[in-house]
């Protein structure tokens, strides 16, 4: 598979059809109930649409958490999964996502698995919607110096042969005023070279959104960009360098973690001899971190 180089959508809208961070367990409230209306309008159109039984993989109601003025769900659908001998640990089945709006809670609009409605940039939008085959689909409350919650979707591609996927990451935010869901980050990387998209938890950067991208020449490094949103707005860029930490290092720990004294010393928000860091993601090998020349090791 080809390398994707991460490509971010800001301000995108979806019209009908993300203090300290608090890790939510999924946000799936079908796992002990049984399916909404809408996931069951859901089950048949996808039937009708794909000619083939799904299963409910998210059933999320965003009327209590979002204080939405009208009822408003999320779902998605599964299909079934299917053995292939070119795709590495075969194929789980197509995932059809879709935002109920209205009384009715239903899916109406263009065919799964794209958004219902997608308003300006179009074009941008669809290049980040694709066939999906995992899904974490969960509501977030990620951002200190805003109360409202996101709707948070990290979708993923079935595996290369050489063990790629293409991950995509949605963030939505809730507009009272105009009682809909606007879009405010869409990103998709690969996953063979350490790059990820990862929505910050705690600490002073509770709510912003962080990338890692390999760069394409010596030094192998990677690109970091830090980005953040206010007022339920869409995310805009506050930070973008060329990384201390190099491809292959051989430092256990992820690139953001590794390179989160730098985020923060270029934002001003840590020093030289400030208590480092603690990674959002420890390695269970990892028993202590250290700084060496400006990236945060594991020892």
């Amino acid at each position: 598979m080809v390398r994707l180089k991460a490509s971010i959508l800001i301000g995108a809208t979806i019209l009908s059809a993300p203090s300290a961070f608090i890790p939510p367990a999924l946000a799936n409230d079908s796992a002990e109930k049984p399916p909404s209306l809408a996931a069951e309008a859901a089950i048949d159109r996808f039937q009708k649409t794909y000619d083939t039984a799904g299963t409910v993989v998210a059933d999320i109601d965003l009327t209590g958490d979002f204080r939405t003025v009208t009822p408003w769900r999320f779902v998605a659908i599964q299909g079934p999964s299917t053995e292939n001998v070119l795709l590495d640990g075969g194929d789980p089945g197509l995932i059809a996502m879709c935002l109920a709006h209205g009384a009715a809670l239903d899916c109406s609009g263009p065919p799964f698995p794209h958004f219902e409605h997608v308003d300006a940039p179009k074009s941008s939008w669809d290049k980040s919607i694709g066939n999906y085959h995992s899904l974490d689909a969960r509501i977030v409350f990620a951002r200190s110096h805003i109360r409202s919650p996101m709707l948070l979707l990290v979708a993923r591609s079935v595996f290369s042969a050489n063990g790629n996927q293409v991950v995509s990451t949605f963030a939505l935010s809730y507009d009272r005023q105009a009682n809909r869901f606007v879009g405010t980050f869409a990103g998709v990387t690969g996953k063979n070279h350490n790059e990820e998209i990862r929505l910050v938890r705690t600490g002073p950067l509770a709510g912003d959104i962080i990338l890692d991208e390999p760069t394409f020449n010596a030094p192998f490094a990677y690109f970091i960009t830090v980005l953040r949103s206010s007022n339920a707005a869409t995310y805009s860029e506050r930070l973008h360098y060329r990384s201390q930490t190099r491809y292959g290092d051989g430092n256990p720990l992820a690139v953001i973690d590794s390179e989160m004294p730098e985020i923060m010393r270029r934002l001003g928000l840590w020093k030289v001899g400030d208590k480092l860091p603690f990674p959002q993601e420890m390695p269970s090998s990892c028993h202590s971190i250290e700084l060496r020349r400006g990236v945060e090791w594991c020892r």
